[in-house]
Formats: structure tokens, sequence, C-alpha cells
């Protein structure tokens, strides 16, 4: 009897421990599950001097931050920093002291949650690989952070040099606050010369005394974006997808043998190889700036029934690539 009852006290000693370690493992899968490998990284107009401190935050407090302070980058580029395996981030916050404006700006933002996390979720191929200690084939996505004159910040979604997407735009508010200093706002040649060391502040004073403009009104017709249908024809069997960059600094890998429905920027260059596996040749089509002027002038024209339609066409003779915006209706004319 006495056995039988320290068999029994085993028994239930040894449930509780895999319950214990069934929970624990489940614990440990959902939360790895919740958390992914990511990078961030800040970028702004050409010629518009920032000074900032950028902030992903997640929902459990998990912050990826970084401060900017000597790039004087290309819109939508950007120097990332090392990757972290946290969970998705649920806010931006932003505080940039804009040289060129005269002005600081602050916002806290919400971000689109469902959209990340289904674009971590799905099996993209263009994801790109990250260098982590002890780790293999670790692949996850960079933030890119886009600051422009007027306090507006786009934050994209980048991968391997085929994929860049946009998330959201925001607009931050002036302030007289400084980063974390609650000051009256300094002049910003007090500012100019506490933040830029000597090289740096040289660079900004060619950029006022040359007044090099920061085009306020490109990043504008940049970000623009049309609903259209990018349509691809005449390729080699040989070619199955085309690299496309628009000028709203998105990027995607298109298949050729679909129409494809998009909302983004203004094509901006076409690239691929006749033969992956020879390697054999590249062709590719920049069109001049003049397509976002006509892309504006042909969806101001627009019935309410029709679509623009971007045409792609391979010239095999000529080996090179054409292009020609038209609609819809006017295909089926």
């Amino acid at each position: 009897m006495r056995i039988h009852k320290l068999t029994l006290v085993f028994l239930s000693i040894t449930v509780i421990l895999l319950a214990l370690n069934i929970y624990k493992h489940n614990s440990y899968e959902s939360w790895k599950e919740n958390k992914h490998y990511y990078s961030v990284a800040v970028g702004f107009a050409e010629y518009h001097p920032v000074y900032g401190e950028f902030k992903l935050t997640a929902e459990n407090g998990e912050d990826f931050g970084l401060f900017n302070e000597s790039d004087f980058g290309y819109w939508g580029n950007a120097y990332n920093t090392d990757s972290k395996f946290m969970q998705l981030p649920q806010t931006i916050s932003a505080q940039w002291v804009a040289l060129r404006e005269r002005k600081i700006y602050k916002g806290t933002f919400d971000l689109p949650y469902q959209k990340i996390d289904s674009l971590f979720r799905l099996k993209n191929p263009n994801k790109k690989k990250f260098n982590v200690y002890n780790k293999n084939n670790i692949y996850g996505y960079t933030f890119v952070i886009g600051i422009e004159p007027g306090g507006y910040i786009t934050l994209w979604l980048e991968g391997n040099y085929k994929y860049q997407k946009e998330i959201a735009r925001f607009k931050a508010k002036t302030t007289e606050e400084y980063l974390e200093n609650v000051i009256e706002q300094e002049s910003m040649d007090v500012l100019r010369e506490k933040l830029f060391d000597r090289s740096q502040t040289s660079q900004l004073d060619s950029i006022f005394k040359n007044n090099i403009p920061a085009n306020m009104e490109k990043w504008k017709i940049l970000s623009k974006k049309y609903n259209y249908i990018l349509q691809f024809e005449n390729f080699p069997s040989t070619v199955t997808a085309i690299d496309t960059d628009f000028f709203n600094k998105e990027r995607d890998a298109f298949p050729t043998n679909n129409r494809h429905v998009v909302k983004t920027g203004v094509p901006f260059s076409f690239f691929f190889r006749i033969n992956k596996d020879n390697n054999d040749g590249s062709v590719d089509m920049r069109p001049s700036e003049e397509l976002m002027e006509a892309f504006k002038v042909k969806q101001s024209t627009l019935a309410i029934n029709d679509t623009l339609v971007y045409l792609v066409n391979y010239n095999k003779s000529k080996k090179s690539i054409e292009g020609f915006l038209t609609t819809v209706n006017e295909i089926k004319r």
C-alpha cells in the first residue's frame, strides 16, 4: 500500500514536470513565432542636412533606435545597422533638426502592424540575408526611414536588391524641444556647431553658401502613386521575371507571363538577363523623368471606367525594351 502511494506521488510529479516542459516549450515557440530578424536605417533628401533620433518600438516595449549624425544621403537610400531578433514594431518615433529649414520636428505614429506582419510571414524570396554570429541562413528585412523637407517621414521595407515596399507616410509637427532637452530652441547656428564636427560643418556651409536646393516639389512628385496595369509583351521564354524600380523607390521583380495590377510610383527602370543560366547579356531600360508628367496628364483625363496601362515590350531584333503609356480603353480601340 505504501509502495502504491509512493508510485502515485512519483507519477504525479512526472506529470507535473511533463506539463511544465510542454508549457515552457509552447511559450518559447510562441515567443519565437512573434519575433523576427530585422534592421533599421535612416536616410534623407539630398542636400537636406538632418540630425535626429529615430526609434521603432514593439508592443512589449522593445525598441530599435538609432541616431543620424553624418549622412547627406539620397532619398530612399540609407546605411543600416546590425539586425536584431525582436517583435515587429507598432510605432515609430522621430525627432530631428532640419538645418536648412531652421526647424525641429517631432512625432510618434502608429504603424500598420497587420500589413507589416503579413509581409514578414510571407515566404518571400526577396528577403535579405543577415550575418548573425553562430547562425546560418537568417533572412529578414530592413526598415528604411526616409526624411524629407516639410517634416515628412516615409517608411519602406527593404529586402534584397530587387525589393523595396512603401509601408506608410507621416507628417511630424514642429517643436521647441531638442531631443530629450526640453529647452527653448537654440539658434540653428549654435546647433550646427554643436551637432556636427568641423568637416561636416564645412559641408553644411557649402550647401548654404551655394544655395543648393532640397527640391520639395520633386519629392512630392516622386512619392506620387498611381493605380495602373503593368503589362509585359514579347519577352523570351527564358526570361521569367523583370527587375523593376519605381520613382517612389519601391522595387520588385514581376513575372513576364502576367498583367500586374499595381499601386505604386511611375516606372524608373527595367532590367533582365536574356538567359540567366548562361549569363548571356543583360537588357535594361530607364524611362526619363518626363514619364512622371505623362502619368500625371494621362491620369487627369482618365475616364471613370478606364485604367492606365504601361506596356513594356521586348524588341527581339534590337534586343531592347520599349515602354508605352496607354489605357485599357485605348487598347480596346
